[in-house]
C-alpha cells in the first residue's frame, strides 16, 4: 500500500469517529417532541383556567363594589333629605 492510500485510511478512520461522536451527542441531546408538546399543552390549559376563575373573582368584586357603591349614594342621597343644607332639622330652634 503506498502513502496516498495510508493517507485516505486515516482519514476515513477519523471521519467515522467525528460522525460516531456527532451521532451520539444528538442522540442524548435529543428530547422525546410529543412528551414536550403534552407538557406544554398541559401547563397552557392550566393557565387558562387560572386565567378564567381570576376573571370571574375580578367581575364578581366589580359588582360587589358597584353594589355598595350605589349603596352608598344611596345612604348619603337619604341622609341628605333628612337633614338639610344648614345642618338643622326642619322646625327645630336654633338657640
Amino acid at each position: 500500500m503506498n502513502v496516498v492510500g495510508k493517507i485516505l485510511v486515516v482519514v476515513q478512520i477519523v471521519l467515522s469517529v467525528m460522525f460516531m461522536a456527532l451521532a451520539g451527542a444528538v442522540f442524548t441531546a435529543q428530547q422525546n417532541w410529543k412528551e414536550a408538546a403534552q407538557s406544554a399543552r398541559d401547563q397552557a390549559t392550566k393557565v387558562s383556567n387560572e386565567l378564567s376563575q381570576i376573571r370571574q373573582q375580578f367581575e364578581q368584586a366589580r359588582d360587589e363594589h358597584a353594589a355598595a357603591l350605589q349603596q352608598a349614594r344611596l345612604d348619603e342621597a337619604a341622609s341628605a333629605a333628612v337633614v338639610p343644607a344648614g345642618g338643622r332639622v326642619a322646625g327645630s330652634r336654633g338657640t
